[in-house]
């Protein structure tokens, strides 16, 4: 429920995790900094790959590994083959 994801962010924005920006009646979040950051994508590098259970999930999965942007950087298939040309 929204009452619940609102809880959930609060907490993260408490325990360092978020910073949070108001904008009239919208809340907008991002991760507190780059050390918050690097500690998602370790966990990440260890945590066991969700199963693919639909068509959709694997076309998804599919676009992200072939274009994606890595918070400030561009990253994947495309962001392999950029730097490598450049």
């Amino acid at each position: 429920t929204p009452q619940t994801a609102s809880s959930h962010l609060a907490k993260m924005v408490e325990g360092g995790l978020l910073v949070s920006e108001g904008n009239g009646r919208h809340r907008y979040y991002r991760l507190a900094n780059a050390e918050v950051a690097h500690a998602i994508e370790s966990l990440q590098a260890i945590a066991s790959p969700a199963p693919v259970r639909s068509l959709r999930e694997s076309d998804q999965l599919r676009a992200i590994r072939f274009a994606r942007t890595c918070y400030d950087h561009l990253a994947g298939e495309v962001g392999v083959a950029l730097t490598e040309q450049m």
